[in-house]
């Protein structure tokens, strides 16, 4: 049964994910009168051009690897898999996609949207990097909470969408600075709340 929740939850990320990058090819021709873009055109052609297109190519594949090595537990019969994986997935939140993600949130659309998207794009690499070094150090348990915490973070480039669309089409209302918050640190809070407990226990 386990095993089945965890297909389905990588199946369901993995088609939100889809919608996304199909979603994405529309800033192939950017629209500057509405969406994340708008009031963009002034600084589109400089660094936050490149910003933006390397965030939409490179986090569905960060997405698509992370959810195989979260779901699927490669360490244990794919070792150099795993590995392999792992490492190429470092180096692009580090040196990569952090950074692209870092130049969109200095820009987000409002001020408000601002702080918590840089919150989330310090924390990820962060947590990233801390995965990195206790899996140097052979400490995999820590090793596996860091590198959930950084999932958790990264998922929320899907909770972000999903909650702009209940919000918009369910609720008739659309607060963007509390979606960004919600798209991660419920998630992040439970997981800690849980890692606690664990620790009480």
């Amino acid at each position: 049964m386990k095993g089945l929740v965890k297909i389905i939850l990588f199946i369901i990320i993995l088609f939100v994910g889809v919608l996304i990058v199909i979603k994405s090819l529309e800033y192939a021709h950017p629209d500057f009168s509405t969406g994340f873009i708008a009031s963009k055109k002034k600084v589109f052609d400089g660094i936050f051009k490149w910003g933006l297109y390397g965030h939409i190519i490179l986090t569905p594949i960060l997405l698509l690897i992370s959810s195989i090595l979260i779901f699927f537990s490669l360490e244990k019969k794919f070792k150099k898999t795993h590995r392999i994986l792992g490492v190429f997935y470092v180096f692009v939140v580090l040196f990569l996609d952090g950074p692209c993600s870092f130049i969109l949130a200095i820009n987000a659309n409002t001020l408000g949207a601002v702080i918590p998207f840089i919150l989330l794009t310090l924390l990820w690499m962060f947590y990233t990097f801390k995965a990195l070094m206790f899996a140097k150090k052979k400490d995999f348990k820590k090793h596996q909470q860091m590198m959930t915490r950084s999932y958790l973070l990264l998922i929320s480039a899907i909770l972000l969408r999903i909650y702009g669309y209940i919000a918009v089409v369910h609720l008739e209302t659309y607060d963007y600075v509390t979606i960004v918050w919600l798209s991660w640190v419920p998630q992040l809070f439970v997981y800690e709340v849980l890692i606690l407990r664990r620790k009480l226990k």
